[in-house]
């Protein structure tokens, strides 16, 4: 995968995440990517099925959610992304046992992307999830 190519698939994953569109997304991934969220390391979504839930619990706490791409750089083999990117949403369905709060959020975040057959196979998410609960009055 080229460069330019890599950065493309960066983009084509968050103009489906800010449509909301679970299956568009889902072909942005290979059928066993390993969706590696650091807030949760010790249970990364492995395969699409898992991948799949995990995105479906997050569209429907966080209906509105957006992604703006600040910065993706890829290596030069185009098979490693690093994208830099604020999220904001508002929740409106319940995360685990916590009630929605309706309450807003806006933080940064990034992502390391692994790519195998022009698609991601491993993502690994950094964000700051103090921030966001803090902002959503339930830290």
């Amino acid at each position: 995968m080229t460069y330019e190519q890599a950065i493309k698939l960066v983009e084509e994953d968050i103009a489906a995440i800010n449509a909301g569109d679970l299956e568009r997304l889902c072909t942005c991934y290979t059928d066993d990517v390993v969706f590696v969220d650091v807030s949760d390391a010790t249970h990364p979504a492995s395969g699409m099925d898992a991948f799949r839930a995990s995105m479906r619990e997050l569209f429907r706490t966080f209906p509105d959610m957006q992604v703006r791409l600040e910065h993706a750089i890829a290596d030069p083999s185009g098979n490693r992304v690093v994208a830099q990117y604020e999220l904001t949403g508002t929740m409106r369905g319940s995360m685990g046992d916590i009630a929605p709060t309706g309450k807003a959020f806006r933080v940064l975040a990034a992502s390391i992307y692994e790519i195998r057959d022009e698609k991601f196979c491993k993502e690994t998410l950094y964000w700051d999830t103090g921030a966001m609960f803090g902002q959503l009055g339930i830290a």
